[in-house]
């Protein structure tokens, strides 16, 4: 197995967050089209759902899939943000 140099790892790092925010971008670029007469998928098996995330677990604050619970918002928040590419001003 080989081993990552500092640099190397960090640079992997980024380009998997790049990764992740591109596919969150297009997932916002495109609205949800739920069907309102089928039962909705569970939270891990729907698209939007992001483990991730460190105060939701959903792309959307309310369900797109229809659910009237809503779940998106985490009872306690992670440890740690996953995803954050640089500060927010």
């Amino acid at each position: 197995m080989r081993k990552y140099t500092k640099l190397e790892s960090t640079k992997k790092a980024l380009e998997d967050r790049a990764q992740i925010f591109k596919q969150l971008k297009k997932l916002m670029e495109t609205p949800p089209k739920p069907d309102r007469n089928k039962q909705p998928p569970r939270c891990p098996e729907c698209p939007y759902f992001r483990p991730e995330f460190r105060y939701r677990k959903c792309l959307y604050g309310t369900c797109p899939m229809g659910k009237t619970r809503n779940k998106a918002y985490r009872k306690k928040p992670l440890r740690e943000e996953k995803i954050a590419l640089g500060v927010v001003v």
